[in-house]
């Protein structure tokens, strides 16, 4: 959609640094350590460093809120997603829908179509999906 402040690589649902070790824990597609996230997120930043104890903290955080699971390796910890980031993301926006379309159908409906209008990817994407949905009912 046109005017979405959602940035590409944003997570929906959790902090800027907690959608970057998301991101990271995803691209890693296998249990991580402290470390081994780190040293990703230090090679894709162009800033300041991430130390050690700050992604420890917001892995820790992560699992608490459970969006990942974790598991002693040794003296280590190692994290793992607790959903794809598929799944995450149909999750995160079905929250947000769903509310809307129960009590606010047509101004959503309104607004979807107004933004869908002028991007004719999105708008084929909306109508294969649509068929899709009706050949499963039908």
């Amino acid at each position: 959609m046109a005017s979405s402040s959602v940035t590409p690589g944003e997570v929906l649902g959790v902090g800027p640094l907690e959608g970057r070790v998301m991101n990271a824990l995803w691209r890693r597609a296998d249990w991580s350590s402290v470390g081994e996230v780190q040293a990703l997120l230090n090679s894709d930043s162009q800033g300041k460093p991430i130390s050690y104890s700050a992604v420890k903290a917001v892995l820790l955080n992560l699992t608490k809120k459970l969006f990942t699971k974790k598991r002693s390796v040794g003296r280590a910890n190692v994290f793992l997603p607790l959903r794809s980031e598929q799944e995450h993301q149909r999750q995160a926006v079905a929250h947000i829908v769903t509310p809307l379309l129960r009590n606010h159908r047509n101004p959503l409906f309104v607004q979807i179509v107004s933004e869908m209008v002028t991007d004719q990817s999105a708008l084929a994407e909306f109508e294969r999906l649509l068929a899709e949905r009706k050949a499963k009912r039908g």
